[in-house]
């Protein structure tokens, strides 16, 4: 995890936070982290069009939720 655990417990529960939100929804590294800490496919439709457009993260996106192919399928064609 490159963020701080806290920071990404209050990200998910939605309080207040020291940080553009908007910029922590564009951030490879803390939106991978989201994902990992709330194991929860919805969290794809917070992050950025620049990250639904990012290779890397559309290929962790597929691997971790691998066993959901409609899920994948929306993904896949967005990107």
């Amino acid at each position: 995890m490159k963020y701080d655990i806290n920071l990404i417990k209050d990200y998910v529960l939605g309080n207040d936070i020291d940080y553009n939100i908007e910029e922590l929804e564009d951030d490879y590294n803390f939106m991978i982290d989201v994902i990992n800490y709330t194991n929860d496919k919805n969290m794809y439709h917070f992050c950025s069009n620049k990250l639904k457009n990012n290779y890397e993260f559309i290929k962790y996106i597929v691997i971790k939720f691998k066993t959901n192919i409609n899920f994948i399928c929306n993904v896949v064609d967005n990107y």
